[in-house]
C-alpha cells in the first residue's frame, strides 16, 4: 500500500489550464516590468566580447598605443555600481540617474579592453560604451620612458585639441577645469594631470569629471567618471557593513544548524541505521563541481584583468589553475556532505515522498506524478519572478528602499567564451545545493526531532520559520537600504519554496530556483543585440528545459506511459542494504600491522624529526632592521603628548588603536636587489623600519564625523620621538 497523492487536486485538468494561464500571465507581466527594474535591458548592446576586441586593436594601431607588436588582450562588460548607487541614494534619486544615462552623461555600462605584455610596463586599456562607441582610453608608460617637457598650457592644449579629434569628438564647452597637476618622471619626462568638471548637471554632492593626462607631448588618457563625496563613500560602508552583518550571522547560524546539526550529527544518524546512499551523492556532487570547474575555465579571459605583468605568466596561470581546482574540489566536498545529509533525512522524515535519486529513472520518470513536479517547477518560477519585481516597485515606491536589481545580475557574463554555459552553471549549482542546504536539512531534521519528541507539527513549524530567516538573512549581502530589505523580500518565497519540498519533496523546489536563478543570470543575453547572440539565447532555453526534455524521452521510451508511479519508488518503500557476513574474526586494522615495513615508518618519522632539528641549529636567522625600544603603552603616552604639545585637541571619546607597520614591500626590493649592507644603510632614511603606530578614532557621532582620525608614528630609532 502507498501513501494516497498529497494533493489531488493536480490530477485535475483544469488545476493544470488554470496553473499555465496563472504562469504565463506572469511571465507577460514579468517581462514588461523588466526594463523597470533592470537598466541594463533599455542599453542600446551591440558590441560583443569579439567586435571590443578588433575595435581596441584598430584603435591602438591608429594612435601608436602600447605596447608595440603583438600584445595580449583580455575583455570585460560592467559598470560602476558604487557611483550609481551614489546617485539613486544621494543624487537625485533613479530619475536623476535615468536622465544622465539617457543623455549620455554617464554610462552605466561599458566595454573595456586591456592590451598588455608579460614583463612590460607599457599597456592599454580601452573603453566602449555598450553600442560600440570609443568612451575612453588610458596608456601607462615607462616612468623612464623618454618624452617631452611642455609647460602646463601646451599640454593642456595639446590635451584639448586631441578630445576634440577622432575618435573621442568630445565638446569641451559644458566643461570648466578644475584640477591640475604634473609629475617630472626619472627619465625626464613631464606629465600632466587636468581635471573638467561639468557645470551644467550636479547630481547632488557629486560632479561629472573629465580626466585627460598628456605624457610628454601626447594624450595618454581620457576618462569619464562620477566623482562621489568622501562623506558618501563612509556612509555607503556603513550601509554594507550592516548588510554583511546580517549575512555573516545567517552564515555562523547556518554553520551550526546545518553543517553541524544536519550534515554532522544527521549523517553519523544515517550511518547507524545503514541509510546512507553514498553513491548517488557522490556522483552528483562531481558533476556540479565539474560544472563550477568549467564555469571557471569559461571565465578564464577574466582572470588576466588583474594580471601585473612584472610577474611570470606561466607562474600566475599555475597559481590561478590550482586554485580554480583546489575550490572546486573543495565545493565538491561541501555539496557532497549536503546531498547525503538532504537526501537520507528525507527519506526518513518524508516516507511519503518519492524517492528523489530515483526520480528520472525508467520506469518512474515516465509516470505522471514526475512529469507533473517537473513542469510545475517551471510553471512556478514566473510567479516567483513577478512577485519580487512587485516587491521592488512597491518598496521604491511606497516605501522609500533603495533596492537595486542590478546586483541580481552579471553582465560580465557576456565577456566569458561561451556567454551561455556561466548562467546554466551557477544558477544549476544554486537551485540543487540552496534547496538541499536551506530546505531539505531543517525541515527533514526538524520532523524527525519532532517525531522523536512527540511534537512533529510544532517542530516543522519553527524549523519553516528558521530555514526561511537564515536563508533571507544569508543573502542580505546584496546593496539594499534598509539593511534588512532583502531579509523581507526573500522570506515569503522561502515559506513558499519550503512548502513545497513539505509537500513533494525537493524536485519542484530545485527547478523552480533553477528557472528563476537562470532567467535573471540570462538577462545580458536577452538584452544584448550583438550578431550571434541569437546562438546563446537559443542554447539557454533548450539546456534550460532538460528534466523536461528528459521525462518526455522516458515517456516515449514506456509502452504506456505510466500514470501512477510504479511500486517500490517511494521512500516507504526503501530499505537498507542486508547485514555483511560477520568480520569479527579479521583482526584491527593497525599501521604495525600494514603491509608498511616497522623500520621504514619508523625511520622516516626519525629522520624527519633530525632534518628539522638540524636545520633548526644551521639556519641563520638575522634581525636586519632595530628593534621596538618602547612598549604599547608608552607608544601610546608619548603619541598623546606629542599632540598635546602640537595644541591638538583629541574629540571626546577618542579611541587610542596601537599597530606596527613598516613598508615590507619596499624592503623586500632593496634586500633582494641591492642587498643586505645597503639595506642596513636605508633603514631609517628611505627604508622605514617597523615602528609604533597610533591612531585616535572616535566610534561616536554621525559617519562624516567618525571619518576625522589622528595619526602619529614614531621615528626612525624608535626613542619615543613621534611623527604627526
Amino acid at each position: 500500500m502507498h501513501a494516497a497523492d498529497p494533493m489531488p487536486l493536480t490530477r485535475r485538468p483544469y488545476f493544470w489550464i488554470g496553473f499555465v494561464a496563472l504562469s504565463a500571465l506572469c511571465a507577460v507581466a514579468a517581462w514588461r516590468m523588466f526594463p523597470l527594474a533592470f537598466p541594463v535591458l533599455t542599453l542600446d548592446l551591440r558590441m560583443d566580447r569579439a567586435a571590443a576586441i578588433r575595435a581596441a586593436r584598430q584603435l591602438a594601431a591608429e594612435n601608436k598605443w602600447g605596447p608595440a607588436g603583438t600584445a595580449r588582450d583580455v575583455a570585460w562588460f560592467g559598470g560602476d555600481g558604487h557611483a550609481q548607487a551614489f546617485v539613486e541614494l544621494e543624487g537625485g534619486g533613479k530619475e536623476m540617474f535615468t536622465t544622465l544615462v539617457s543623455e549620455g552623461l554617464y554610462v552605466p555600462y561599458q566595454w573595456g579592453v586591456r592590451l598588455f605584455r608579460e614583463g612590460e610596463t607599457n599597456q592599454t586599456t580601452v573603453r566602449f560604451r555598450p553600442d560600440g562607441t570609443p568612451n575612453g582610453f588610458g596608456e601607462t608608460l615607462r616612468q623612464d620612458a623618454p618624452g617631452a617637457t611642455l609647460t602646463p598650457e601646451a599640454a593642456r592644449e595639446i590635451a584639448e585639441r586631441t578630445a576634440r579629434a577622432a575618435p573621442w569628438k568630445l565638446a569641451l564647452d559644458p566643461f570648466s577645469p578644475a584640477e591640475s597637476s604634473q609629475l617630472t618622471r626619472p627619465g625626464g619626462r613631464i606629465d600632466h594631470t587636468f581635471v573638467y568638471e561639468r557645470r551644467d548637471r550636479t547630481p547632488g554632492e557629486g560632479r561629472l569629471r573629465l580626466r585627460l593626462v598628456v605624457s610628454g607631448d601626447r594624450l595618454t588618457e581620457l576618462t569619464h567618471f562620477l566623482h562621489v563625496p568622501e562623506a558618501f563613500n563612509r556612509r555607503y560602508a556603513q550601509m554594507r557593513s550592516k548588510n554583511d552583518t546580517i549575512a555573516s550571522a545567517a552564515a555562523i547560524t547556518m554553520g551550526l544548524l546545518y553543517g553541524v546539526g544536519g550534515m554532522g550529527i544527521g549523517i553519523f544518524a544515517l550511518l547507524r541505521r545503514r541509510a546512507v546512499l553514498w553513491r548517488p551523492a557522490l556522483i552528483c556532487a562531481g558533476v556540479f563541481a565539474g560544472l563550477q570547474l568549467l564555469g571557471g575555465i569559461n571565465a578564464w579571459p577574466l582572470v588576466w584583468t588583474g594580471y601585473d605583468t612584472a610577474l611570470s605568466g606561466s607562474t600566475f596561470v599555475t597559481e590561478r589553475q590550482v586554485s580554480l581546482v583546489t575550490g572546486a574540489l573543495g565545493m565538491g566536498a561541501l555539496l557532497f556532505l549536503s546531498f547525503l545529509a538532504a537526501e537520507g533525512l528525507t527519506r526518513r522524515a518524508f516516507p511519503a515522498q518519492l524517492q528523489f535519486w530515483r526520480l528520472w529513472s525508467a520506469p518512474a520518470g515516465a509516470s505522471i506524478p514526475v512529469l507533473g513536479q517537473t513542469l510545475a517547477g517551471f510553471l512556478i518560477a514566473p510567479l516567483h519572478l513577478l512577485y519580487v519585481l512587485v516587491f521592488y516597485y512597491v518598496a521604491v515606491r511606497w516605501l522609500g528602499w533603495w533596492t537595486p536589481t542590478d546586483a541580481l545580475i552579471e553582465p560580465n557574463t557576456l565577456a566569458h567564451f561561451w556567454p551561455w554555459l556561466t548562467p546554466l552553471a551557477r544558477a544549476a549549482q544554486a537551485g540543487f545545493w540552496e534547496e538541499t542546504l536551506f530546505r531539505a536539512i531543517p525541515l527533514a531534521g526538524a520532523a524527525l526531532i519532532g517525531e522523536r519528541l512527540g511534537r512533529r507539527r510544532a517542530w516543522i513549524i519553527a524549523g519553516m520559520i528558521v530555514q526561511a530567516v537564515v536563508f533571507a538573512a544569508a543573502h542580505a549581502n546584496y546593496p539594499g537600504q534598509p539593511s534588512y530589505s532583502r531579509l523581507v523580500e526573500l522570506f515569503v518565497p522561502s515559506l513558499m519554496f519550503g512548502a513545497l519540498y513539505l509537500k513533494f519533496g525537493l524536485l519542484p523546489g530545485i527547478l523552480a530556483h533553477f528557472a528563476y536563478d537562470v532567467i535573471l543570470m540570462a538577462l545580458p543575453l536577452f538584452a544584448s543585440s550583438a550578431a550571434g547572440i541569437w546562438i546563446d539565447r537559443a542554447v539557454v532555453i533548450l539546456l534550460s528545459l532538460l528534466p523536461v526534455w528528459i521525462v518526455l524521452w522516458r515517456r516515449r521510451r514506456t509502452a504506456a506511459a505510466a500514470a501512477e508511479l510504479p511500486v517500490g519508488f517511494r521512500n516507504c518503500d526503501w530499505e537498507p542494504p542486508t547485514a555483511a557476513p560477520s568480520e569479527a574474526s579479521r583482526p584491527p586494522w593497525s599501521l604495525a600491522a600494514a603491509s608498511i615495513p616497522p623500520w621504514l615508518w619508523r625511520g622516516t618519522l626519525i629522520l624527519a624529526g633530525v632534518s628539522a632539528l638540524a636545520w633548526i641549529g644551521a639556519a641563520e636567522f638575522q634581525r636586519l632592521a632595530p628593534p621596538l625600544a618602547i612598549d604599547r603603552v608608552e607608544a601610546e603616552r608619548v603619541a598623546r603628548k606629542a599632540l598635546a604639545d602640537l595644541g591638538a585637541k583629541l574629540p571626546a571619546g577618542a579611541v587610542a588603536r596601537v599597530t606596527i607597520t613598516g613598508r615590507p614591500a619596499g624592503d623586500l626590493y632593496v634586500w633582494r636587489e641591492a642587498g643586505t649592507d645597503t639595506y642596513k644603510s636605508l633603514l631609517g632614511t628611505y627604508l622605514a623600519p617597523p615602528r609604533w603606530r597610533v591612531q585616535f578614532v572616535t566610534y561616536t557621532g554621525d559617519v562624516a564625523e567618525r571619518a576625522e582620525e589622528w595619526n602619529c608614528g614614531s621615528r626612525a630609532q624608535f626613542v619615543g620621538e613621534t611623527s604627526v
